[in-house]
């Protein structure tokens, strides 16, 4: 018999990120090409990975995509950092949208008809109205002044933008949870802290994916497309103070009137850069997610619950 002709290769921006090198990693070892993008070079390249470096906020070389057909595209690709002034966040957020709207049109003129998106949880806002747990249907209310939850918001609704005039590229949007595991994440460099802030009467549940289950996940949807809109998060949630104890970190409980001022001042002075004082809303009031349509459309479950995955993170730092 003859041999099945190869499958086209995945292009994975952000591939030299954590996530993104994990993604990568997978599908390599589940026989499929990857054509990895970031700005910059991974710090472990396996051999059999195409990487470019480049600037994705830059439209991208046609000729770069025409050689090899590519059908699926994973964007990661994403600017974390948080713009100390009006004017600074401006730039990064339309970098971050203008990185999205580049691989888009590369992914069109390529022939790609998957495009998998990496959003966030923090789109549906952090409120004390949010209902326990949250569905896909609820209305996205971002984060005003955290410029992540804002910017994710935005960018899915380009996606959208995007699919109305090229519907022949399929949706997939994945709202995860803070991912953790062995690595230094974002959400780890976070959480590694001396002390954790609490706000006085808050102790909101907290949902974790281990960065695996994630690439597993992001790898399952490369190999089995379902457009949509899906929520993603392990099994179960932890109380933010278990959270604190299970990192081994002292939590300091403040009035909401001195936390917040307490947190834009340390901004302001750079004493911390993950968040400016908006982002205290996602240790005060809860971002539960609803798995119920990931499983029922995928079958697809995580090996780690969410304090697993937490614990593997304080297990690989403790080697």
């Amino acid at each position: 018999m003859p041999e099945a002709a190869p499958q086209p290769p995945v292009l994975v921006t952000g591939a030299a990120g954590f996530i993104g090198s994990l993604l990568a990693q997978r599908l390599l070892e589940n026989g499929r090409q990857v054509i990895g993008l970031d700005i910059r070079k991974p710090a472990e390249r396996p051999p059999n990975l195409t990487f470019h470096e480049m600037d994705l906020s830059r439209p991208l070389n046609p000729e770069l995509l025409a050689a090899r057909p590519i059908k699926t595209v994973v964007h990661l690709a994403f600017q974390m950092r948080e713009g100390r002034s009006g004017g600074e966040a401006e730039k990064i957020r339309l970098a971050n949208l203008e990185c999205l709207h580049n691989v888009m049109e590369a992914s069109v003129t390529a022939g790609a008809n998957e495009f998998i998106y990496l959003s966030s949880h923090t789109v549906y806002g952090a409120r004390r109205e949010n209902p326990v747990p949250i569905t896909e249907d609820y209305k996205s209310k971002p984060l005003v002044g955290f410029q992540y939850s804002m910017t994710k918001a935005l960018s899915e609704q380009a996606l959208w933008d995007f699919h109305r005039q090229h519907p022949e590229l399929n949706i997939t949007i994945l709202r995860c949870c803070m991912v953790m595991g062995p690595g230094e994440g974002y959400v780890a460099r976070a959480l590694n802290k001396p002390l954790l802030l609490m706000v006085s009467g808050y102790n909101p549940p907290i949902q974790f994916i281990h960065g695996q289950d994630l690439a597993r996940l992001l790898a399952w949807f490369c190999d089995n497309p379902v457009p949509g809109v899906f929520n993603v998060a392990g099994n179960g949630a932890l109380p933010y103070s278990d959270v604190a104890r299970i990192l081994g970190k002292k939590a300091v409980t403040l009035p909401s009137f001195l936390a917040y001022p307490l947190v834009q001042a340390a901004w302001r002075l750079g004493l911390q850069k993950e968040a400016s004082r908006g982002g205290l809303d996602l240790v005060r009031y809860p971002i539960v997610l609803s798995t119920d349509k990931l499983l029922k459309n995928t079958g697809f479950q995580c090996q780690y619950a969410s304090e697993g995955a937490l614990r593997a993170y304080v297990e690989s730092r403790s080697r």
